[in-house]
């Protein structure tokens, strides 16, 4: 009988270690479990910031665009701007060497350093 107890007391001890072992594997367990809940919860901060990130960027790109197109048009006014003013110039340059308008400018503005091109001499 007195091995029966032993073999009851080694088998108890065996038991009380492996629940021991069991404590810690599960004190582990909900130890990681709560830095996974962590490192999820520091995961879905960061997908917002980089899901605002990114729209951003798409407003950016929106706002470059219309700028882009406001620069563009802008251009085109210049140029057309310019165009007009090349017209206006060589109908100015006409217009000042038409012969009658020389002579009429030399009738009614006597002794004028005006030249052609300018008035300074």
């Amino acid at each position: 009988m007195v091995k029966a107890y032993a073999e009851w007391d080694k088998a108890r001890a065996e038991w009380d270690n492996a629940s021991a072992e069991w404590g810690k594997a599960y004190a582990e367990w909900v130890k990681a479990y709560a830095e996974w809940d962590k490192a999820c919860a520091e995961w879905d901060k960061a997908r917002a910031e980089w899901d605002k990130a990114g729209a951003e960027f798409v407003k950016a790109c929106a706002e470059w665009d219309n700028a882009r197109a406001e620069w563009d048009k802008a251009r085109a006014k210049r140029g057309k701007a310019c165009a007009e003013f090349v017209k206006a110039s060589a109908e100015w340059d006409k217009a000042r060497a038409d012969p009658a308008v020389l002579s009429l400018h030399a009738k009614e503005c006597p002794n004028c350093p005006w030249n052609g091109r300018t008035i300074l001499p």
